[in-house]
């Protein structure tokens, strides 16, 4: 962009990217404490199969 100051593009591109990275982060620990926490031997848990 004319006229933007140095380094403007990096402050977009961290302001845009690190929502994401916190979502993806979340979602990832949350599925992975779902698999680890998740009791196989519970009657009301049916196999998807």
């Amino acid at each position: 962009m004319p006229g933007a100051p140095e380094g403007f593009g990096d402050i977009l591109d961290f302001v845009g990217l690190l929502p994401c990275l916190i979502l993806l982060s979340i979602s990832a620990i949350t599925m992975i404490g779902v698999y680890l926490f998740a009791d196989p031997n519970d009657p009301t848990c049916r196999a998807f199969t």
